[in-house]
């Protein structure tokens, strides 16, 4: 959910609705998100495929923070549907990356 709520609150500065606000609840949850990525890319649990797929979602925060920080040459529009479309790849690869987690330890439970 820290993904939806990143684009929750870019979407809120971009359009400056309370946007001291809104930049400053952006950048928690950007480094809410970049700290638990951590976090989770450090566990010893980790599969190939959950590392593969944590490394896939670090790829997408770094491209989000790009759009997030202005830092694309493209209008404004664009640059809302490239940075929530990112955000939805964010969620959907998490979901993705619980599931797997699940599995593993459902799988251990069984042991």
């Amino acid at each position: 959910m820290l993904s939806q709520r990143i684009a929750k609150n870019y979407a809120a500065k971009l359009w400056k609705i309370s946007p001291e606000d809104a930049e400053n609840r952006l950048q928690l949850d950007l480094s809410e998100y970049s700290s638990r990525l951590n976090q989770l890319l450090d566990s010893p649990l980790n599969t190939i495929e959950i590392t593969r797929n944590l490394r896939k979602a670090k790829d997408h925060l770094k491209y989000a923070r790009r759009g997030l920080e202005g830092k694309m040459k493209i209008s404004e529009k664009r640059q809302i549907q490239v940075t929530t479309g990112t955000t939805d790849l964010m969620l959907r690869n998490m979901n993705i990356i619980t599931e797997q987690y699940t599995d593993l330890l459902n799988s251990r439970e069984h042991l």
